[in-house]
């Protein structure tokens, strides 16, 4: 098992990856949720954009979207690759 204890939040979010992201993030660091936001905002964003929702209520979506995963985000299986669960749950919104 690998140590993330060493890394930086604050790094380029896409350089850091998920797992590590969500270690930190479930150990409270305000940094490391900020990164995984911005490492998935455009995606989150992106998805009810094309199918068809105005700028406000993907807006809203993912508010939504960033609140559950805030909530759930020690019962995601697959903390390694959160983009599949992101994918789904905002589809679902």
């Amino acid at each position: 098992m690998t140590d993330h204890s060493d890394v930086d939040s604050r790094a380029e979010p896409l350089l850091v990856d998920d797992r590590a992201l969500v270690e930190a993030c479930l150990r409270g660091d305000s940094d490391a949720w900020e990164a995984l936001i911005l490492k998935y905002q455009r995606l989150i964003y992106s998805i009810p954009i094309r199918a068809g929702f105005s700028p406000v209520d993907a807006a809203d979506i993912f508010q939504s979207v960033c609140l559950k995963l805030f909530e759930k985000l020690a019962t995601v299986r697959k903390q390694g690759n959160i983009s599949s669960w992101l994918m789904t749950t905002t589809s679902r919104e």
